[in-house]
């Protein structure tokens, strides 16, 4: 009953401890260079099956080469181990938002707080105006709930041919909260380079 009463009135601030969980920590990012192409489409293959529609692997490809979101490595110990992409959108308001896309973990690497640091890291990186940050994003199958820990909102979702469904997710953040997740990943060493004059704007034509 004591722990019921614990996790009844815990506090649910997708920054808390609790939330991020002991492991998310101790990564490295940097933007990919062509060299890194090969890690992240293995890694891809090694997510394909269970996330992705068949087919979609020379479409990530292309996205890589042509350099459509930039694209975070992460590196623990030196080893990569997962791989994320973020880019600029405008949206039907006018707001800039961050489009949030392919943040892949190794299997073999994975329930190890390198999910939540992809996350983090591509937070911290979002653009800010009128004290508002948005991002929006396809979930893949089964990590839904993984992003309404951190306040997603899912009220769409899509289907592709191979029957797979994709949740479209939106989160809206004050700049204070942005800042207290930079404050967080340093805790954690969670090291990142400010990129966000690199990052690719989508265009209304893509």
């Amino acid at each position: 009953m004591l722990r019921l009463l614990r996790q009844l009135f815990r506090s649910s601030h997708p920054l808390d401890a609790d939330n991020l969980g002991d492991q998310a920590r101790d990564v490295n990012f940097r933007e990919i260079e062509d060299a890194d192409i090969p890690t992240c489409l293995a890694i891809y293959r090694a997510n394909e099956a269970a996330h992705f529609p068949a087919g979609h692997y020379e479409q990530y490809e292309k996205h890589l080469h042509q350099r459509a979101s930039l694209t975070l490595l992460a590196s623990r110990q030196g080893k990569p181990v997962g791989c994320c992409g973020i880019r600029y959108a405008t949206s039907a308001e006018g707001l800039t938002v961050g489009v949030l896309c392919y943040g892949m973990v190794d299997p073999a690497h994975q329930r190890q707080g390198i999910g939540t640091a992809q996350l983090l890291v591509r937070l911290a990186l979002l653009p800010v105006a009128d004290d508002l940050g948005i991002a929006i994003m396809l979930a893949v199958p089964n990590s839904v709930s993984f992003y309404r820990r951190f306040g997603f909102r899912f009220e769409t979702s899509f289907m592709e041919d191979a029957g797979m469904t994709y949740e479209a997710g939106t989160l809206k953040v004050s700049e204070s909260f942005l800042d207290d997740c930079r404050v967080e990943l340093a805790k954690r060493r969670i090291v990142f380079p400010d990129v966000r004059d690199r990052i690719p704007r989508q265009t209304q034509s893509e």
